[in-house]
């Protein structure tokens, strides 16, 4: 066999892999990939907040705070020198107490606020 190839052995060669479609193909592909990555920026790029949702926010946080203060000193009056295990075991109880108090005394308020 001959070493060397006919151009008319390319040419049929050629058409077979269809050469232009590989290469619209591949500019497709390439064009896609560049459209893509700019989304993907586009993701990645943080996103001012709005005024809305620095106001929720704050409210939640300024909430969670106060609950969270208000559950841990339940018992900070009581300064007889009661063991870790001991306040555990009256916190719960004392914040039952206290929710049933203000239960009584104002029950639509108190049913309008843990309900929300």
């Amino acid at each position: 066999p001959n070493s060397t190839s006919s151009p008319v052995a390319l040419q049929e060669f050629s058409e077979i892999l269809h050469f232009e479609d590989i290469s619209e193909n591949i500019q497709e592909i390439s064009e896609n990939i560049q459209e893509i990555s700019q989304q993907d920026a586009g993701i990645l790029e943080p996103k001012a907040l709005d005024r809305d949702t620095i106001i929720n926010v704050s409210i939640f946080v300024i909430s969670l705070v106060a609950v969270a203060f208000q559950i841990f000193s339940v018992e900070a009056g009581l300064t007889r020198g009661w063991s870790p295990e001991e306040i555990a075991y009256r916190v719960p109880i004392d914040n039952w107490m206290s929710y049933t108090e203000v239960l009584s005394a104002a029950p639509i308020q108190t049913k309008a606020v843990t309900s929300a």
